[in-house]
């Protein structure tokens, strides 16, 4: 087998390029065959720069040599023409620091004048400089003889690895050239070009190598895809059955859910009707119906109308149906039993008439031992819900500009109260006027007093309200006398104040008279729920305080807000305070 073959299945098996196709291998196997002579260059490229190299030391060696050998000369030259004694050199360089150091005008030996003191020195000079000269010949002939010893080391370890002999005879040009003509390489030809042949060839060795391994793990990452593919279809189909039963199962349980809510609904519709119908004012509930359809639709009928089911949705407007969302969730929360329920902002599109019976009814549900929780952006909402509410039973909360959530004192006397403390005139005159139509309002309403309309726009008229609430007999004598008061001692116009906001006449008011109706509508604010029936209570209890005052009086004062119970005493509340100085024996 040639070298070329050999070398070919060398490559074959150090590559293992087992899938190289022939064609391929041919195409390698004819460079190889073509490059084999190059082969055999680059080896002897690599011993022909080594003969350069070698050629390159002997001529600075014998540069270097011949350096030496003229220096040598050069210093032969000085020492004999100047005449140079190392033996009375020293005596010269003594001589020259004692001009130095004295500066003598006189020979300090024989008394001579200037003139032979300078050619003394002249003469010591010139010595000194030759001998100076003489010195540096010699370092620069110490330094080549140093680099030439060097470049002879160099030569040496040359000749050792091109197996030369290390003889004197051969160091010089004419030798080496010599070697170099038994190379078969000529620095004048150019293999560049087939030398990166031959480099390109290798490459795609390593490349046909590479993609050979890359497509083996390929083929391993298919296998093993394909295994991991069958058995994700084996666990697809069971997980399709399992999805197949919890559909089924699905089904039961919205279809048990959807007969468990009709159900239940259907025993709220009772408890809904009777929410609704509490809250609105017209267009009252007759019956609620429950479809038996897939979704749960409820359908309503009116009284008095006659025809098919209605659906909510389509008929009642936006406010109404927030009346029956809320009758809903008041009848779920009844049937649950639980004791806590929240209200989100539930009057939102509710006007004023329902608003007030949604209050009413929140307060009333707020009686059954339960919690409730009332989100809002109405702050009058807010605040009639808080002032209609029984003392120490409701609290009010906002978040502040730092967001954090504070408790809101809206009842209307403390916010009187705290108005005239800080003469605020105006907001203490607005606020006054809200709790006085608030209480007259309450007490027409309560006591079922007929108040006829100032007009079919404005409705009541405050002085018209007045007039007939205090003409009632179910009002107790004080509230009476306080309104009669008001209606003829002031000019309760004044308590609009928005109405005048623009003239300074709104503020003319001195603060004593301030006071004065301030006390006083506080006063009627909250006797509003008082009856006749405990007038006599509240006389003994100002004539006599709280001591002698009967134990089941003491009960009903309790539970008018005017005492409160401390273990077995009792201790008088602030509403007692505010009406204390009005109530009389009339």
């Amino acid at each position: 087998r040639t070298s070329v073959e050999r070398t070919f299945s060398r490559l074959k098996e150090h590559l293992n390029l087992e899938n190289l196709t022939v064609m391929g291998a041919k195409k390698v196997k004819t460079h190889l065959i073509k490059n084999e002579r190059i082969s055999k260059l680059t080896n002897e490229k690599s011993i022909l720069l080594n003969l350069n190299k070698g050629l390159e030391l002997i001529r600075k060696w014998s540069k270097f040599k011949k350096e030496i050998k003229e220096l040598k000369k050069e210093l032969l030259e000085i020492a004999l023409k100047e005449n140079i004694d190392e033996n009375i050199l020293d005596l010269y360089r003594k001589a020259e620091e004692i001009f130095e150091e004295k500066k003598l005008d006189d020979c300090p030996l024989c008394g001579d004048s200037n003139k032979a003191i300078d050619e003394i020195k002249s003469e010591v000079s010139d010595y000194l400089k030759a001998a100076k000269k003489l010195t540096e010949v010699r370092e620069k002939i110490k330094k080549a003889d140093t680099a030439k010893r060097d470049e002879k080391v160099k030569l040496k370890e040359l000749f050792k690895e091109l197996n030369l002999d290390y003889v004197k005879e051969n160091l010089n040009e004419k030798y080496i050239h010599k070697q170099k003509e038994k190379l078969l390489y000529n620095e004048s030809d150019n293999y560049d070009q087939e030398l990166e042949t031959i480099d390109k060839i290798e490459e795609k060795l390593r490349n046909y190598k590479k993609k050979k391994e890359e497509i083996s793990k390929y083929n391993e990452d298919i296998e093993k895809a394909e295994k991991a593919f069958e058995k994700e279809i084996e666990s697809n189909k069971k997980i399709d059955e399992i999805l197949q039963q919890i559909k089924e199962f699905e089904d039961i349980m919205n279809n048990h859910r959807n007969d468990f809510i009709k159900n239940l609904l259907s025993q709220l519709s009772g408890l809904i009707k009777e929410y609704y119908n509490d809250i609105v004012i017209d267009n009252k509930i007759e019956e609620i119906h429950f479809k038996n359809k897939k979704d749960i639709v409820l359908d309503i009928n009116f009284k008095g109308y006659k025809g098919e089911n209605n659906d909510p949705r389509k008929i009642l407007s936006e406010g109404q149906l927030k009346c029956f969302g809320l009758a809903i969730l008041l009848a779920l929360h009844e049937k649950s039993g639980l004791s806590l329920l929240v209200l989100d902002d539930i009057i939102n599109a509710v006007d004023i008439d329902h608003r007030k019976n949604m209050i009413d009814l929140i307060i009333s549900e707020s009686k059954k031992d339960r919690q409730i929780i009332i989100t809002t952006y109405d702050k009058l909402f807010q605040e009639k819900l808080i002032n209609l509410a029984e003392a120490n039973t409701a609290v009010s909360y906002y978040f502040s500009d730092e967001l954090l959530l504070k408790e809101a004192n809206n009842n209307f006397a403390d916010i009187i109260k705290r108005s005239t403390a800080k003469n605020d005139c105006r907001n203490a005159l607005l606020y006054m006027r809200i709790a006085l139509e608030n209480a007259v309002y309450h007490m027409a309403e309560e006591q079922k007093i007929n108040v006829p309309f100032k007009d079919e726009m404005r409705k009541y008229g405050l002085s018209q309200l007045l007039k007939s609430v205090i003409k009632s007999k179910k009002i107790i004598y004080p509230v009476k006398e306080l309104l009669s008061d008001i209606k003829e001692n002031y000019n309760y116009s004044m308590l609009n104040q928005e109405a005048h906001f623009w003239t300074e006449t709104a503020h003319r008011i001195d603060h004593q008279t301030l006071e004065e109706l301030r006390d006083k509508i506080i006063a009627i604010y909250k006797m509003k729920d008082l009856n006749n029936d405990c007038l006599p209570d509240l006389n003994k209890l100002k004539e006599n305080g709280i001591e002698p005052v009967e134990e089941e009086s003491n009960k009903k004062l309790v539970s008018a807000g005017i005492l409160v119970k401390d273990g077995d005493d009792y201790a008088s509340t602030s509403k007692w305070d505010d009406i204390k100085e009005y109530i009389n024996q009339t």
